[in-house]
């Protein structure tokens, strides 16, 4: 250490040392936050473990800790490096302490593909965990990053990720000017605010993104100007407001972008001057209102799509004329009905759908039914259009008042946030939870993709190494040979997708959406 404040590690080959010579043989040198001390240091399979206290900035390879310019990523307690190079690696343990600033992780011990901590923390992943957790030794995606939100927000509703560049709306959000803006950005990696924000109109509920503009909705109202409400397009990269005036009369609270639509939800009867109940969609080319009506009866709060369908979520009892209570499907052009149970939903309303694989998993704060124990998390099976059991889920929140608001996946592992204090029957997580689902139960009915021109039945045609089944969109970007009867969930052909049938053999569509 040269400075008071020097907190580093530094990698040295001894081989290359001469004191005489002034050689100092360092291989790296990574910098910390000025206060991070490293306690202990591991190295297992070429990486190197470090736990500490207060540690919470890694800065980038070649610059110290006296530009917050250049943090690489906010860490937590903990992190690996690759021994030869000092590479940072994706791998989270976010151990953390709900009491107190002071993290600490005082010791780390490798045990085969786990390694054990021990320290001053309590929770791991937002998982009640104090003292001593042990953690898988692969690597993780979660980036558990601190924003640097220049003091606190008063409300984030509506989280968008474009590459490292995250959205977020909500209310009285403070922009890089320390300002109040209904939506703002950060850097992903550091946390690091941008410039970008857009005005203060009030509450965002919902963001959406295209290539050009980020789409806002919620309970706002223009300050000066027009004074439009409720639903805005801004500048991607300038923050400036378009000049689109859809202005529905009551609040937005879904929006969902899919095949150059925007597709909107909420309480409003009346947008762009035409009569469209609680949701409507809008050509991206020119923001022009489309003629689509599904007609809600009530609420609109979840819009999302799968298999050439815009599902929809919300406190509605019919759709498209017909009874369904609290979540339908859509044909994305004509608004008709598709095959979807009217299903033995009660309560609160369907807030957030999220597709994957086979089903689309539904939460909210809605219950199944009297007797049943599990509620707030279900989902619907794509395949076989029918609701799957509660309890091949089973997220149980006892208290009626409480519920799920959003959902997302990271690799096996759902991430889900809301109102609630206990999950199952245990007061584990408050507001934040996760359930790790086992490898491979999700994965049917994804979308197959080519990769190369090749013959039907073969894997390496195909971006998953597999042959596509019945339960499978096969999308063609090549020419392919089919040799043999086969069937797929849909086809889709692309700018250069050609299939080549012979008298002989056929492909079966079987999907009926």
């Amino acid at each position: 250490s040269t400075g008071t404040f020097d907190t580093r590690i530094t990698a040295v080959d001894l081989s290359t040392v001469n004191v005489n010579a002034n050689v100092s043989g360092t291989v790296f040198t990574r910098y910390f936050n000025l206060i991070a001390s490293a306690v202990d240091m591991k190295v297992l399979d070429g990486e190197l473990i470090v736990a500490g206290a207060n540690i919470e900035d890694i800065y980038l390879p070649g610059y110290d800790n006296s530009d917050p310019l250049y943090i690489e990523r906010k860490i937590k307690c903990a992190f690996k490096l690759i021994a030869s190079t000092g590479e940072l690696t994706d791998w989270y343990p976010d151990l953390a302490n709900y009491f107190v600033n002071n993290i600490k992780c005082m010791t780390v011990y490798p045990i085969a593909d786990k390694v054990l901590f021990g320290g001053a923390f309590t929770h791991a992943n937002v998982i009640d965990r104090k003292g001593v957790y042990t953690y898988k030794n692969s690597p993780e995606t979660v980036l558990p990053f601190k924003l640097n939100t220049n003091g606190t927000f008063f409300r984030v509703n509506a989280l968008k990720l474009s590459g490292s560049q995250l959205f977020i709306g909500g209310q009285t959000l403070l922009n890089s000017a320390n300002n109040p803006s209904s939506a703002v950005s950060y850097d992903i990696n550091t946390g690091a605010i941008s410039s970008w924000s857009a005005p203060d109109y009030g509450q965002t509920y919902a963001l959406e993104l295209d290539a050009n503009k980020v789409y806002l909705g919620g309970n706002m109202t223009e300050t000066i100007g027009a004074m439009r409400t409720k639903l805005f397009a801004i500048d991607r990269t300038t923050g400036a407001v378009d000049s689109w005036a859809p202005n529905p009369n009551f609040n937005v609270l879904a929006l969902h972008i899919k095949d150059d639509k925007l597709y909107v939800g909420g309480d409003f009867t009346n947008i762009s001057g035409q009569t469209r109940n609680r949701v409507a969609s809008y050509n991206l080319s020119n923001l022009a209102l489309n003629s689509w009506n599904p007609n809600a009866s009530g609420t609109v709060s979840a819009i999302n799509s799968k298999n050439s369908t815009i599902w929809l979520g919300g406190a509605f009892q019919q759709m498209s004329s017909q009874n369904r209570r609290l979540f339908a499907g859509v044909d994305p052009v004509s608004g008709a009905l598709r095959s979807s149970p009217n299903n033995p939903f009660f309560g609160q309303p369907v807030t957030s759908i999220l597709p994957r694989g086979c089903q689309l998993l539904l939460s909210g704060g809605f219950r199944t039914n009297n007797s049943d124990q599990c509620n707030t998390l279900t989902s619907f099976d794509l395949y076989n259009k029918a609701m799957v059991p509660t309890s091949t889920l089973c997220i149980n929140i006892n208290q009626l008042s409480s519920r799920i608001n959003t959902m997302t996946f990271i690799g096996n592992t759902l991430y889900f946030g809301g109102d609630f204090s206990k999950l199952n029957g245990v007061t584990e997580s408050t507001n934040l939870g996760r359930i790790n689902y086992p490898i491979g139960f999700f994965d049917d009915c994804e979308d197959y993709t080519t990769v190369q021109n090749g013959n039907w039945n073969t894997g390496s045609t195909w971006n998953t190494g597999i042959v596509p089944t019945d339960k499978n969109k096969a999308i063609v970007k090549h020419n392919v040979a089919v040799t043999s009867n086969n069937n797929c969930y849909a086809l889709q052909l692309q700018p250069g997708g050609n299939v080549s049938l012979t008298p002989t053999f056929s492909i079966g569509i079987l999907g009926t959406y």
